[in-house]
């Protein structure tokens, strides 16, 4: 990662952009796909990935669950694809359980 940027446009968004030393399509796939979002969005240790669901298309919900294999603990977020241009931009609305 060489560049991030962050903005408030209004009082209840956040934007942020970042710039990768890497190819465009690996990129989109890294944030777009579940099969490359299960390898980085990790969490601590203990907690595993429990739900992954995101297609890159504009209007469709995703969703991104772990729960803690030791104490059952869970935690969640998911949202909306807003827009998906693929390789060069994904938006989506961001709201935590």
């Amino acid at each position: 990662m060489r560049d991030i940027t962050l903005s408030m446009p209004s009082d209840n968004e956040l934007a942020i952009s970042r710039v990768f030393d890497a190819p465009r399509e690996r990129v989109f796939a890294a944030t777009s796909t579940p099969e490359t979002i299960r390898r980085w969005l990790l969490g601590p240790p203990g907690w595993d990935m429990s739900e992954c669901a995101i297609e890159a298309k504009a209007g469709t919900p995703y969703r991104f669950a772990w729960r803690n294999s030791g104490n059952g603990a869970a935690i969640g977020l998911g949202g909306t694809i807003t827009e998906a241009v693929a390789p060069e931009r994904l938006v989506a609305t961001e709201r935590f359980d």
